[in-house]
């Protein structure tokens, strides 16, 4: 189970916690804090660091919107933990307005921690508004690491009430190893503003 909440305070600067922790298997704990803020109109920086039972990350990113068209973002992050080691991870994504009611993102990251298998991701998706204030999303994710694939599918309703929005999504999630066993993750999220202030995120995965 994973939950994060955010607070914003003001129009510039946003801070938020987070916390997630396995309820079976091997025990994984971390908790982590971030922020970020515009330097100006179009563009920010952001951090975060997170701490965890078996090891510890930082992640430092620059974000810019374009004309109110296009959101870029890249992300660096290193983490060292007990199982893997010291591993860095190099993300960039951006998310472009086909219209006014429709958007489409792409993210693709690697991750490098000194061995000769990287893993790679490439994740995209689409996001259109519909009537009555709802919004829906749908997404599609690939990863490689060595002999292990993965695919992953994201789907995601939103709707805004009485100005605050809420959302609900759910991802699931299939890897295959080369000897062809098969490994399935179920990942349902819940998230929305609470007050003009804050914000929370809640995800349980099975």
């Amino acid at each position: 189970v994973a939950g994060k909440l955010s607070y914003k305070l003001n129009d510039k600067t946003t801070v938020s916690t987070r916390y997630q922790e396995s309820l079976s298997g091997e025990r994984n704990r971390q908790g982590a804090v971030g922020a970020e803020t515009m330097l100006t109109e179009h563009i920010g920086i952001r951090g975060e660091g997170i701490l965890g039972s078996k090891g510890n990350a930082a992640t430092a990113g620059l974000i810019a919107n374009v004309q109110d068209k296009f959101d870029l973002f890249a992300d660096y992050t290193i983490s060292n933990e007990s199982d893997t080691g010291l591993e860095r991870t190099a993300t960039i994504g951006g998310k472009a307005k086909v219209d006014d009611t429709a958007s489409v993102y792409n993210t693709y990251s690697v991750t490098d921690s000194g061995e000769e298998d990287k893993k790679e991701t490439l994740a995209f998706g689409a996001k259109n508004e519909l009537a009555d204030g709802y919004e829906v999303t749908m997404g599609r994710e690939f990863s490689k690491e060595g002999t292990m694939l993965a695919t992953a599918n994201t789907y995601g309703v939103a709707r805004e009430i009485d100005g605050r929005r809420i959302e609900s999504t759910f991802k699931q999630e299939e890897s295959f190893e080369s000897d062809g066993s098969k490994f399935l993750a179920n990942i349902f999220g819940l998230s929305g503003d609470i007050g003009d202030k804050w914000a929370g995120v809640f995800n349980f995965e099975k």
